[in-house]
């Protein structure tokens, strides 16, 4: 999972060292072909110590194996899974896989393929409860199917409530099905269109094998996968309840940033969990990535494991696989599948190449790990190069969204964002698609970033800087109000506590109402400003959303009144300036009229109050 938080770094009390223990070879390496990188096999051992001794200033722990199917060509343990306590990395440390999870769900999607329970181009409200989906085809009619899943491809928006969860809400986990009710998100995009990771989808296909296996998919997956395979050290259970030796082992996990700063807390529950809860041993994953690469006939036949390794969804206009039944495609010295996953702590990976059965599997503590996961790969497979597949791109024109995003509901602000420099990328391959049926496209890997016209960038930068600048001036006014209120400064002349000539249209019963006015429309902005601030930052430390959600009713109240403010205001300037009030108190009305505008348009454009999308 892609989702990024920020930790305050705590000092290390230990100096970081690097441990390591090493398999030995298999087999003779001599017999064996170079690996993709052009690395003979005997050689990659040293290669891997000598580069995590180059990058050791940021490692904290790392576990990694290189395979070919049954053979171990190395296996390394490095760092530490607490740093602080000196704990090394072995043999029965446990790591996270966040989405490389995800192929436990593909597979097992396959399997009931084969079992012929599943058809993978049906429409998955076929397996589902009636009446289970109801955001779903409310803005198409295309259906959505099992390809569209494994391809993510769906059309749904990324879900950034309750997916984390914190020991202490552990009465948020429900059951699978009632979980995926509960958050369904909003279909923003057409079927098949648009390629938009969705950990939901994930989670529903997961969903699906329970519906026509009739099993709990964790205890599915013990039966049909762990077990066979011998994997006696994973647990795959929202709560790692599945596995009470695992569940231990995670809770001595210590996690860090990528720089390997400490994470003080990095143990959640994932209440979607076939998206990415899975956690194990290195020689468990190891297991699995094997049984992965060498088609394992425990698993599934030869047949379903050649459709398996079909591709199912093409970088458009080319001939280049993408996506084959759920693993993604890396485009290196040869075409390479296989998944990553991050969650809230640890980071992973599984590499495959499907034709020689080469394998290899990277497990740390590390919170969004690239250099171990990504940049050690290419020792094995090769760099990534897309020139090696895509003719030469030209520069995309204009500015781009991410697809993987959110465009309706609550949290709307989260998708204020564009970007166009993908010309300097060149540590992801890319792809430029103009006029597809889902717009002009930048597709990388796991994501399409979709161009969007000026006119609507324009509005979204000026309400996203507008609206700040206008509680910032609100605050001000409050603060300016407050001082001279404490220190009484009060300009008077004359009889009467009227002001002098020019002035005394203020000090009308207008005047002192619009006075008032402001006073209650800058506190409303605030407040406003105070709700949003709350529930992005509980959103933000994984917060239960139904603990936040109140901030929400609070917002849509307070964008009632202000709209009613604002038409109140409208009217009592009108008024105002008709009795010739002085042109600073005029200015001050016209301000807060804006402020309020301001604030109500940024509301209704990022659609705020809109709570029961999830």
């Amino acid at each position: 999972m892609e989702l990024k938080r920020v930790f305050a770094a705590l000092a290390a009390v230990v100096t970081l060292t690097v441990s390591c223990s090493t398999s030995a070879l298999a087999a003779e390496s001599t017999e064996k072909a170079a690996l993709p990188s052009g690395m003979e096999p005997a050689g990659i051992g040293r290669a891997i110590e000598d580069f995590v001794e180059e990058h050791r200033d940021t490692l904290a722990g790392m576990a990694v194996s290189v395979f070919e199917k049954d053979s171990v060509l190395y296996e390394g343990y490095f760092g530490y899974t607490d740093k602080e306590a000196g704990l090394a990395v072995d043999e029965e440390s446990v790591f996270e896989w966040g989405s490389a999870t995800k192929t436990l769900v593909w597979v097992s999607v396959m399997q009931q393929v084969e079992l012929g329970k599943i058809d993978l181009a049906k429409d998955v409200r076929e397996y589902l409860p009636e009446g289970f989906l109801t955001n779903t085809n409310k803005s198409y009619d295309t259906p959505v199917t099992m390809l569209n899943l494994m391809n993510h491809t769906a059309g749904y928006q990324d879900l950034l409530v309750d997916l984390f969860i914190k020991e202490k809400d552990k009465k948020a986990i429900r059951p699978l099905g009632e979980q995926l009710k509960r958050r369904e998100p909003v279909q923003v995009y057409e079927p098949g269109t648009i390629t938009a990771y969705s950990n939901w989808g994930v989670a529903l296909a997961g969903y699906i094998v329970e519906c026509v296996s009739g099993q709990d998919f964790c205890e599915y997956v013990h039966e049909n996968i762990f077990a066979p395979l011998g994997m006696e050290h994973s647990a795959l259970a929202a709560d790692l309840g599945d596995n009470s030796w695992v569940s231990e082992r995670r809770r001595e996990l210590q996690c860090y940033t990528a720089d390997g700063a400490l994470i003080p807390e990095c143990f959640y529950y994932i209440s979607l969990y076939p998206a990415g809860m899975c956690t194990s041993t290195l020689g468990d994953m190891r297991l699995w990535a094997a049984a992965l690469a060498g088609r394992d006939g425990k698993l599934l036949s030869a047949d379903t494991w050649s459709e398996f390794y079909e591709p199912t969804s093409l970088y458009t206009g080319t001939d280049v696989a993408r996506n084959c039944h759920g693993l993604w495609t890396e485009l290196r010295s040869s075409l390479i599948v296989g998944h990553g996953g991050n969650t809230a702590g640890c980071s992973s990976y599984i590499l495959i190449e499907p034709l020689s059965g080469l394998g290899a599997v990277v497990m740390t503590n590390q919170q969004n790990e690239e250099v171990f996961n990504e940049r050690m790969m290419d020792l094995i497979f090769g760099p990534l190069d897309g020139t090696r597949y895509f003719d030469e791109e030209p520069e995309p024109p204009g500015a781009y969204r991410v697809a993987r995003t959110i465009l309706a509901g609550p949290f709307k602000l989260y998708g204020a964002g564009f970007t166009g420099d993908f010309a300097d990328d060149d540590s992801h391959p890319w792809h430029y698609a103009e006029d597809t049926p889902g717009g002009t496209l930048v597709q990388f890997t796991y994501t399409d970033y979709i161009r969007v016209s000026g006119a609507v960038m324009i509005l979204e930068i000026a309400l996203f800087l507008g609206a700040p600048a206008a509680v910032l001036a609100a605050a001000v006014i409050l603060t300016a109000k407050l001082i001279c209120g404490i220190v009484g400064v009060v300009r008077k002349s004359g009889t009467g506590g009227f002001p002098a000539q020019g002035h005394k249209a203020s000090y009308t019963k207008t005047g002192i109402r619009l006075r008032k006015w402001q006073v209650v429309s800058c506190l409303s902005v605030v407040l406003a400003a105070g709700l949003v601030g709350w529930a992005a930052l509980q959103a933000q430390s994984f917060g239960a959303y139904d603990s936040y959600r109140w901030c929400f009713y609070g917002i849509l109240l307070l964008m009632i009144f202000m709209a009613s403010l604002l038409v109140y205001g409208i009217s009592g300037v009108i008024r105002f300036q008709k009795e010739k009030a002085a042109i600073r108190h005029g200015i001050l009305n016209i301000m807060v009229l804006v402020i309020l505008s301001l604030i109500l348009a940024f509301m209704g454009y990022f659609q705020l109050w809109r709570i029961w999308i999830i």
